[in-house]
């Protein structure tokens, strides 16, 4: 619930190169209560999920950490009050198959 009254705006990147997977997953997130503002692909693979966050969202950081187990390695902290979203979500192998 704080999640969802928190209103982050999260981006999601595919990191997976897998066909349609920023479109699942944006649209499992935002069934999930994120207000998912941008989907797309990432910079290149990623075997583990990473997570930037931009902005002060932390009830949402805490869902993510508690749904997916994310160890705190796949957290990065980059403040940026320019950023056009407050978290990024870059999608690895490893929520490949989490993803509806």
């Amino acid at each position: 619930q704080a999640m969802r009254m928190e209103g982050a705006r999260v981006r999601v990147l595919d990191g997976t190169f897998t066909t349609g997977m920023d479109q699942r997953a944006g649209a499992f997130f935002q069934s999930q209560g994120m207000s998912v503002t941008e989907v797309g692909t990432a910079d290149g693979p990623y075997s583990a999920t990473v997570v930037v966050v931009y902005g002060p969202k932390l009830y949402t950081l805490r869902y993510l950490q508690a749904v997916f187990a994310l160890s705190h390695t796949q957290i990065r902290f980059s403040p940026d009050p320019a950023s056009s979203v407050d978290i990024e979500i870059r999608l690895g192998s490893d929520w490949a198959a989490s993803i509806p």
